[in-house]
């Protein structure tokens, strides 16, 4: 638009609703040249001549930022990671709704983004977001057809769940998967961590012991900030030494690290949404991903979702992955999982997927029981390790 008018400098006004998340999409923009700035600790000067201002609907609404947006040429109105309005309840963040009230004196076009959104989560935004019925919607399948999705009913000692793991990481550097275990407290998160700490002992370290140099760590909202700062500097790094992130949804959304091989979850999510962002920070550089779900009895128990309990205690039969997907399947979506799934195939090793076409060996545990070829890997978890 600065090309088609030069006169005016054009900026784009983003609605996002973490820090973190604004934090590391300026710093990205501006590693391509795009000057970005974000309405937290900055000066009214730091934000002029931006092509890209990130702001909470909170921050947006104060009157030193509404003057200096009201000065500016605002091209459009994005709301980033909307299904946050629906997940976090409508009453969570009111500002929100006060937030249509910028684009009552803006006169900008409205863009609303999420990759996971159920036709309650799209009501939802239309309610908060005061958009009307003719909003144009385009929507595609948020299917990720190479993460293998891997159901495992178990009792709830995460010792025998989870014995591949330290055992594991003891594996040669070069080896070891880059995972993530998602837990659902804190307290979880730092028992699992002590017992591979006490598991490893000084082979907890690559070298010399030092926080740096830890290939296993842990992470929550009460991790103190400096922690979490080498944490996300090491495992967001191809070289870093940290290849195992015990986790809280403390580690979540804004996250973008392309590279990670494994997310686990020690107990069933709250919710499908849940469920399918978590794995979703898996494998996103298109790589061969592993997505494990171990249901215990207590989080089935919490889990908000009766259709969710039942894929995953197996009370549901038929394609995890099909099922899933079933929840995001708004109007104009046509693809499905397993067309997706046709149009991947891992030509990495010499098994079943080499000459089997039903797809069903690289969809989920509930397919590839299906699957009648002679070369079928009987243990999928283990040969994902080794592979």
């Amino acid at each position: 638009m600065d090309e088609i008018n030069p006169k005016n400098k054009h900026t784009i006004l983003v609605i996002s609703p973490l820090r973190a998340l604004m934090i590391d999409q300026v710093h990205s923009l501006g590693e391509h040249d795009v000057k970005a700035s974000a309405l937290l600790d900055s000066s009214p000067q730091d934000i002029e001549g931006s092509s890209i201002i990130f702001a909470s609907p909170e921050a947006a609404l104060l009157p030193k930022w509404k003057r200096l947006i009201r000065k500016t040429t605002i091209s459009a109105v994005v709301f980033d990671e909307a299904h946050c309005i629906s997940q976090w309840g409508l009453d969570f963040r009111p500002d929100y709704r006060k937030v249509s009230t910028l684009q009552s004196w803006l006169s900008a076009p409205t863009l609303v983004l999420t990759a996971t959104a159920t036709e309650k989560i799209q009501s939802d935004v239309f309610e908060v977001l005061g958009l009307s019925e003719e909003t144009e919607v385009v929507a595609a399948s948020p299917d990720r057809p190479n993460i293998f999705l891997h159901t495992d009913c178990v009792i709830e000692n995460f010792k025998e769940a989870l014995n591949w793991l330290p055992g594991h990481l003891q594996s040669s550097p070069n080896a070891v998967k880059k995972i993530i275990v998602y837990v659902h407290s804190i307290n979880a998160c730092q028992q699992i961590f002590n017992w591979i700490l006490d598991e490893l002992g000084e082979n907890i370290f690559c070298g010399e012991k030092a926080s740096n140099n830890k290939i296993a760590d842990m992470f929550h909202a009460h991790t103190d900030e400096d922690s979490k700062q080498r944490i996300m500097e090491h495992f967001v790094s191809k070289d870093g030494n940290l290849k195992v992130l015990i986790s809280t949804v403390a580690f979540g959304m804004g996250v973008n690290i392309r590279d990670v091989d494994m997310v686990v979850h020690w107990g069933v999510p709250p919710s499908s949404l849940s469920y399918w962002q978590e794995i979703g920070r898996c494998a996103r550089d298109g790589r061969e991903g592993y997505a494990i779900c171990y249901a215990y009895k207590r989080s089935v128990t919490n889990c908000k979702e009766e259709s969710l309990k039942s894929l995953m205690t197996k009370g549901v039969t038929g394609c995890i992955r099909e099922n899933i997907l079933e929840r995001f399947q708004l109007k104009g979506i046509k693809d499905s999982a397993m067309l997706h799934l046709s149009k991947y195939r891992n030509k990495s090793h010499e098994n079943c997927t080499e000459i089997c076409t039903c797809g069903r060996c690289q969809c989920c545990t509930a397919c590839a029981s299906l699957c009648k070829c002679e070369k079928k890997i009987h243990d999928r978890l283990q040969h994902f390790l080794e592979h």
